[in-house]
């Protein structure tokens, strides 16, 4: 076994090289999520029949979510039985195949009915991919960096929200200047390079406490993994900090990321009267909001309150709702999105490193698909908010939305104080990052 060696510098993770690949990857993956979700919601937009605007891209949330909700949570239960290398390298794949048959649909089919339905189809296997890759990318730096697990995900995270903003700010721009059978060809190009930047990776998955994760045929693991789905639920529910934590987060954005996020388009062109090419400059502040909580996180990575970091973030989300929501301006919803991303910034890291401490790695990739529930959830009640909105419009439901998830977070938090107070004393991490130094982990040590 070779000693860790990552020392207590907050850059020590990069001296392992198979993480460095894995920040090289997450800047594709930074350029991906943005552009994926803003292409997809303004293409939708733009063949929607006419009236039907909100429900139409409403129901494109909610096939997203009830794609998160199986395929997610099934390709994440995957990652405890297969090795994780090997399943990002196929998600890659996947992405790429599924981006050029969308780039095929928008040039030679367009927008009416089949249009719609093959496009929609195509939508539903990348919004459970996608996640599935969040997710499984999180076990496998949990797994490499052990105790430093928030410094990790926090410098992932970081590199991720650097491309994110580039392509935010200008991703109006892309669609109107290029279109959008270029900029699916785009994606295709970054799923590519993701792909890439595994294959030198001399990581292998080592399940220490399952003596073969994946015997018994290709078939019957599969199915294995369905009921593998089931016991990370279980699991979960046993441990009263890791699931109110997740129904704190839940409570937090299931109402409110439809209205901000998969509703944005609509409330940008109706409310504001702004064009596509502003939508990223609106939407720019989150991604800030969110690098500079992840460089704070970063550089704390022995904090003891994780679950009180998520309890904050959690009542950030809703707040910020309302400032988006009540003055109805372009000021507004600037300012907000400041609270949006330093919320999901806390949210994240601090639920990753709280899984990475109270979670074995052989159920880490089942708990951290729950930890992140809330994202699938959410976009399945998209469908619905759209339908509340047509009818009453927009500006009158996400105030009441923000309002009503912002107190029912609070309940949550005044009903289990548990989850405010409890710590991860400063000694028993410092003991774990000594432990971790000197237990096999299965990993070549990192190199420069």
């Amino acid at each position: 076994m070779s000693d860790f060696r990552l020392g207590n510098s907050v850059w020590a993770p990069l001296r392992l090289i198979d993480f460095r690949y894995l920040l090289v990857g997450q800047l594709f993956t930074g350029m991906l999520a943005p552009l994926s979700f803003i292409v997809l919601a303004f293409w939708v937009l733009e063949e929607a029949p006419e009236g039907w605007e909100i429900v139409t891209v409403g129901a494109m949330g909610t096939i997203r979510g009830a794609s998160w909700l199986t395929l997610g949570l099934y390709l994440a239960a995957l990652a405890d039985r297969f090795d994780r290398r090997k399943l990002l390298l196929v998600i890659q794949v996947i992405g790429f195949t599924l981006t050029l048959t969308m780039a095929a649909i928008v040039e030679w089919i367009g927008g009416g009915a089949l249009g719609l339905t093959l496009f929609f189809l195509a939508a539903f296997v990348m919004a459970g991919v996608q996640p599935a890759d969040m997710i499984i990318r999180n076990a496998v730096a949990s797994e490499m960096l052990g105790p430093r697990t928030q410094t990790g995900l926090g410098l992932m995270l970081i590199v991720m929200q650097g491309p994110a903003l580039v392509l935010l700010v200008f991703s109006g721009v892309l669609i109107d200047e290029l279109g959008f059978t270029v900029n699916f060809f785009l994606m295709a190009g970054f799923y590519a390079f993701n792909a890439l930047t595994f294959l030198p990776m001399r990581y292998r998955t080592v399940f220490e406490r399952t003596a073969e994760p994946a015997a018994g045929g290709f078939t019957k693991t599969w199915q294995q993994a369905i009921r593998d789905v089931r016991s990370g639920f279980r699991y979960a529910r046993g441990d009263t900090v890791i699931f109110w934590s997740i129904a704190l987060v839940t409570v937090s954005v299931a109402l409110t990321q439809p209205a901000i996020g998969n509703l944005s388009p609509i409330w940008l062109r109706e409310v504001l009267d702004e064009p596509t090419s502003t939508f990223g400059k609106i939407v720019s502040p989150w991604v800030i909001s969110g690098t500079i909580a992840a460089l704070v996180l970063t550089g704390m990575p022995f904090i003891e309150r994780k679950a009180r970091l998520i309890v904050l973030g959690s009542l950030l989300f809703p707040a910020s709702v309302l400032v988006f929501s009540l003055p109805q301006t372009v000021e507004s919803a600037f300012i907000a999105h400041f609270g949006f991303g330093a919320s999901f910034s806390m949210t994240h890291i601090a639920a990753g490193s709280l899984v990475e401490y109270r979670v074995p790695n052989e159920m880490r990739g089942r708990v951290m698909s729950l930890v992140q529930l809330n994202m699938g959830i959410s976009q399945l009640m998209t469908l619905g908010i759209a339908g509340v909105g047509q009818l009453v419009s927009l500006t009158t439901l996400i105030p009441v939305i923000g309002a009503v998830s912002l107190v029912g977070v609070a309940l949550l938090a005044v009903m289990h104080p548990h989850v405010w107070r409890d710590r991860v004393p400063r000694e028993a991490m410092q003991e774990a990052l000594r432990a971790e130094r000197q237990r096999a982990m299965g990993l070549d040590p990192g190199e420069g």
